[in-house]
C-alpha cells in the first residue's frame, strides 16, 4: 500500500471511530446529551430479569463487533458499554485480529498489571513491548468476572498522530479500544462498567452520584477554549461539554508505560496532555452549565476514574514521575470516589499505598533557592524519591534525578537543568484546573498531599522576572538552553479557560495564596 492510500485509509478509519454516538450503536434515542438519562434515586431503574435482556448473536461498539458462538443475553452499562451474561464463547471479532510478528487489532482478556512494559494489542508498539502471550486467541470463552479489551489498529503506513493533531511521543499503533464485560447476572441500566482490572466486578450505580458536591461556578458560556484544535477538533472554533464527553466515551489504555499503546483516536500519547484535558474537564463539570448538559461527561469521567482505580487496586506500580508522563491519573480516582461516596476509592494513598502518582512525587516541602518553601521534586525517571536520596549526583556527568531546587543554579549539573525544563514545560502548567476544583470541593483530605496544592499556587503566583535573570545567567555561562516566560508574573496554565477560572475562583478557596512562602 502506498503512502497516499495509507493516509486515506487512516482518515477513513479515524472518521469511523471518532464519530462515535453518545451511546453504543444499539442504543435508542438521538445522539448527544438529550439521549442521556440522569438517574437519581427517585427514578432508579430496577434490575432486569435474565429473560428481559435481548438475545443477540453479536454486539457492536465504536467500530468493534463481537460475535458469539451462539446467541447470548446482553445488556448495556450506563455509559453504553456492553456486557454479556456468561459463560459465553466469542467466535469472531471484527476487525479481525492477526497474530505473530504482524499482530494487529489485538484483544487482551483480563489485562494484567504486573508488567508495565508489556502490551498485547499490536506488534508495532515501541521498544519491543509487544508480548504475544497477552493476545487473546479465538474462539475465546469468557466467564463471569472477565473483561475483554479489543482494539482497532492504525492502518499500515499511517503515522500515529495525537488526537488534537500533530506528532505523538508514544508512537502508539493503537487507534481505538472497547471493553466487553462478562457478568453473572443482569445489571441495572444505571450501573457503571466495573473497572477493566476489577475481577470482583464491583457494580456501582449512577443513582448514587453525589452531584451536589460539584461546584456551580458562574461562567456564562457553553463553549470552552482549548488551544490544540487540530485532529479530532478540526472544523470547530471552541469545544463543548459534549465534545469532551466523547473524549472519555471509550476506555483509555493506562498500563503500558509511556502511553505506548494509547488509543490515539481520543487518548493522548503523553500524560502531560492527559493532565491538561483533566483540568479542562474538571472545570467544565464545575461550571453552572445545566446539569443535563454535563451528565454524559460526568458519567464518562467517573468511568475513567473507575478504570484507573481498578488498575491501582490490582497492584500496579503506578504512574511515576518521569517528566509529564506520570500526571493525570490520581484526580479521576479521587473524584470518582467522592462522587460515589466510596472512601477507599477517594483516598488512593491509603487504599493503594504502593501505587505511585506523578504529582505527589514531583511536589514536596523544602527550602528552595528562589525563597519558596515548596519545591519541584525533579525529573525522577520513574524511580521513587528514596532512590535519588540514596544516589545523589554530585558532579557533572552524574545522573542526578530527584530534588534539585535546594541548590542555587550555579551549583547545578546538566541533569538539574533538565529537571527545570520539565518543571516549566510539562508539569505544573497542566495541574492547575484540577488543583482548583479539588480545593473548591474540599478534597485536600482525600488527596492527602498538601504540597501539591501549595506548589500549584507557587506556579501561578511566583514572580519569574528576577528568577529567570539569575537562572539564565548560569544557563548562558554553561551553554544550556535559556528559559523564557512570556506569560506574566507567574508561569500560568496552558489554557486561557483554566487561567480565567483560576483568576475568578481561586480567591474562593479558604486558604492564603502565598502558602508556598510559608516558613516550615
Amino acid at each position: 500500500m502506498n503512502r497516499m492510500a495509507a493516509v486515506s485509509l487512516f482518515v477513513g478509519i479515524l472518521a469511523q471511530v471518532v464519530a462515535a454516538p453518545a451511546r453504543c450503536e444499539a442504543a435508542e434515542g438521538p445522539q448527544g446529551h438529550s439521549s442521556v438519562t440522569m438517574y437519581m434515586r427517585e427514578n432508579a431503574p430496577g434490575t432486569p430479569r435474565l429473560e428481559d435482556l435481548p438475545l443477540r448473536e453479536s454486539v457492536s461498539e465504536h467500530g468493534i463487533t463481537w460475535t458469539f458462538e451462539k446467541p447470548a443475553r446482553v445488556g448495556q452499562f450506563v455509559t453504553g458499554s456492553w456486557y454479556v451474561v456468561g459463560p459465553v464463547t466469542i467466535a469472531k471479532i471484527d476487525p479481525a485480529p492477526t497474530y505473530g510478528e504482524n499482530a494487529r487489532n489485538g484483544s487482551v482478556l483480563n489485562i494484567p498489571v504486573a508488567d508495565r512494559n508489556a502490551s498485547g494489542f499490536d506488534s508495532r508498539v515501541h521498544d519491543g513491548r509487544y508480548k504475544a502471550s497477552l493476545a487473546a486467541k479465538l474462539p475465546l470463552t469468557m466467564k463471569p468476572g472477565d473483561a475483554l479489551i479489543s482494539t482497532i489498529s492504525m492502518p499500515e503506513g499511517a503515522k500515529p498522530q495525537e488526537p488534537s493533531g500533530g506528532g505523538t511521543q508514544s508512537g502508539s499503533p493503537v487507534l481505538s479500544a472497547c471493553v466487553l464485560t462478562c457478568l453473572a447476572a443482569p445489571a441495572p441500566a444505571d450501573a457503571f462498567r466495573p473497572g477493566y482490572c476489577d475481577r470482583t466486578q464491583t457494580i456501582r450505580l449512577a443513582r448514587n452520584l453525589r452531584r451536589e458536591l460539584l461546584p456551580r461556578l458562574p461562567y456564562g458560556k457553553d463553549t470552552f477554549a482549548w488551544p490544540m484544535m487540530g485532529g479530532i477538533w478540526n472544523g470547530k472554533k471552541a469545544t463543548t461539554a459534549e465534545d469532551w464527553a466523547d473524549r472519555y466515551a471509550r476506555p483509555w489504555l493506562e498500563i503500558c508505560w509511556f502511553n505506548f499503546d494509547a488509543a490515539l483516536a481520543y487518548q493522548p500519547g503523553y500524560g502531560h496532555i492527559e493532565a491538561r484535558m483533566g483540568s479542562m474537564v474538571s472545570l467544565i463539570l464545575a461550571t453552572d452549565l445545566p446539569a443535563e448538559r454535563k451528565e454524559r461527561l460526568l458519567l464518562n469521567y467517573v468511568q475513567h476514574g473507575l478504570d484507573l482505580y481498578s488498575i491501582a487496586r490490582a497492584g500496579y506500580y503506578g504512574w511515576a514521575a518521569f517528566g509529564g508522563h506520570g500526571s493525570a491519573r490520581k484526580w479521576p480516582i479521587v473524584l470518582a470516589g467522592m462522587m460515589l461516596g466510596d472512601e477507599d476509592m477517594a483516598t488512593p494513598n491509603k487504599s493503594c499505598p504502593n501505587c505511585l502518582f506523578g504529582e505527589d512525587m514531583q511536589t514536596m516541602y523544602g527550602k528552595g533557592w528562589t525563597g519558596a518553601t515548596v519545591v519541584f521534586g525533579g525529573h525522577m525517571y520513574g524511580s521513587p524519591l528514596s532512590f535519588w536520596q540514596a544516589n545523589p549526583g554530585n558532579k557533572e556527568g552524574d545522573k542526578d534525578g530527584g530534588p534539585y531546587e535546594h541548590k542555587a543554579p550555579k551549583d547545578w549539573v546538566s541533569w538539574n537543568h533538565q529537571s527545570e525544563s520539565y518543571r516549566r514545560c510539562c508539569t505544573g502548567n497542566s495541574w492547575v484546573g484540577y488543583a482548583l476544583v479539588a480545593q473548591l470541593m474540599k478534597a485536600e483530605k482525600y488527596w492527602a498531599h498538601d504540597a501539591f496544592f501549595d506548589y500549584v499556587d507557587r506556579w501561578m503566583y511566583e514572580d519569574q522576572g528576577p528568577i529567570l535573570e539569575e537562572l539564565n545567567k548560569v544557563c548562558t555561562e554553561r551553554g544550556w538552553k535559556v528559559f523564557k516566560d512570556g506569560r506574566g508574573p507567574g508561569r500560568r496554565a496552558s489554557e486561557a479557560f483554566v487561567n480565567e477560572m483560576w483568576e475568578k475562583y481561586r480567591p474562593m478557596v479558604e486558604k492564603p495564596t502565598d502558602g508556598w512562602k510559608k516558613a516550615r
